[in-house]
């Protein structure tokens, strides 16, 4: 994959979404915000990715690396329960250990604790990982 400053945010975004949906993250419904409108759980909500430029690492500043952190969220509804939850994560870390890219180096997933939380009516338990990647360039 070839990842340049303008569009790493799309490509990482990109190959993040294809190989949650390849790994069939549990059964989940990879979605971009949590799904109010025409909800399906257990959802894995992708919203975007945030890269940063770090330090040159050839002499002449032409080769680069660039950190993509991915923020996710994991909702499932409280009446399928909290332990439904795990498959789901463990699967997306998975996911993420799995990338079979040339130039990505998977960092880091650092998961949150679980909450229950009231979305209008209906409780649900959610928690959330930070993905750390590295593109070499």
């Amino acid at each position: 994959m070839t990842v340049n400053l303008a569009s790493a945010r799309d490509d990482i975004y990109l190959l993040i979404k294809a190989q949650l949906v390849t790994d069939k993250v549990a059964g989940s419904f990879i979605v971009n915000s949590f799904p109010q409108a025409t909800p399906s759980f257990p959802a894995v909500v992708l919203p975007m990715v945030n890269i940063s430029l770090d330090r040159p690492i050839a002499v002449d500043g032409t080769l680069r690396t660039y950190r993509a952190t991915i923020e996710l969220d994991f909702w499932v509804q409280q009446k399928d329960k909290q332990s439904t939850l795990a498959p789901i994560v463990d699967a997306a870390q998975n996911a993420f250990t799995n990338l079979d890219e040339a130039n990505i180096d998977f960092v880091s997933f650092e998961q949150s604790n679980v909450s229950l939380i009231q979305v209008g009516r209906e409780p649900f338990y959610n928690c959330g990982a930070i993905v750390v990647l590295e593109i070499v360039k």
